[in-house]
């Protein structure tokens, strides 16, 4: 009987009775080492029944995996025990860095959303803690590619405004390389390129509405070179004071 169903509970040895078949913890009579596994004979404590159980560690193998961190790939030998699965965006650790799978491979050829370790074939990863992501520019008529590098738990708003170069970009479309979004949000990881337009200068420069909002852009520099910024609190209570005195004055 090999890879008996084992339930730890309170240091009890909980398994399913070969000769009873019921779950029911189980004394250890003997251990004999078997390569890297083990043969246990084991005594049922509901029945007496005395039966082996085998314990085999899975088979390790080598899968090789595509490693992509910006304009580098290499391909890795990833050790993984053979009755693993993998799925598509599973992240794993491989050289003190984080890779997300974007693609598995069966031994068929076939590419496929989850395969167990034994029927994989090849696979490619991207670097997930760091991503970059195309972006393409237009301001007017003229547009330029680039590249942007970005956490990897970023998420894309199509409308967004986002910084690069020192200007500020609106996110017009998100393309995730299966067809392109005007709305909505993309994790990072799906998104395969970024359209960005020059957002209306009142989308980044807004007018200020309030005293509040003026004195605030007069100090980021929004309404120009104004080295003495007129308070307006003050500026209040100074204007109360005259009419006060104003009135006063009439009176006598």
């Amino acid at each position: 009987m090999e890879d008996e169903e084992v339930v730890a509970e309170d240091d009890e040895n909980i398994i399913k009775c070969a000769v009873c078949e019921i779950m029911a913890e189980h004394e250890v009579l003997r251990e004999r080492k078997i390569g890297t596994g083990a043969d246990f004979l084991v005594k049922c404590q509901e029945c007496d029944g005395v039966h082996t159980i085998q314990f085999r560690p899975p088979k390790i193998i080598e899968i090789p995996i595509m490693l992509t961190e910006g304009p580098k790939s290499n391909i890795a030998q990833i050790e993984m025990e053979e009755d693993e699965h993998l799925a598509l965006d599973d992240v794993f650790a491989h050289e003190e860095k984080h890779w997300r799978i974007t693609r598995l491979e069966n031994r068929k050829g076939k590419a496929v959303r989850h395969v167990a370790a034994s029927n994989l074939s090849r696979a490619t990863a991207l670097r997930a803690d760091q991503l970059r992501i195309k972006i393409t520019m237009t301001d007017g008529e003229d547009s330029e590619a680039d590249v942007i590098e970005v956490p990897a738990e970023t998420i894309f708003s199509a409308g967004a405004i986002i910084r690069h170069r020192g200007e500020k970009w609106r996110i017009r479309a998100i393309h995730t390389g299966e067809a392109r979004t005007l709305t909505g949000k993309v994790p990072a990881y799906y998104a395969k390129r970024l359209y960005l337009h020059l957002p209306p200068r009142d989308d980044y420069y807004p007018q200020p509405q309030t005293p509040r909002e003026r004195r605030q852009a007069w100090k980021e520099g929004r309404l120009g070179d104004n080295p003495n910024p007129i308070d307006v609190k003050t500026q209040k209570r100074g204007s109360g004071s005259h009419h006060k005195g104003h009135r006063s004055n009439r009176h006598n």
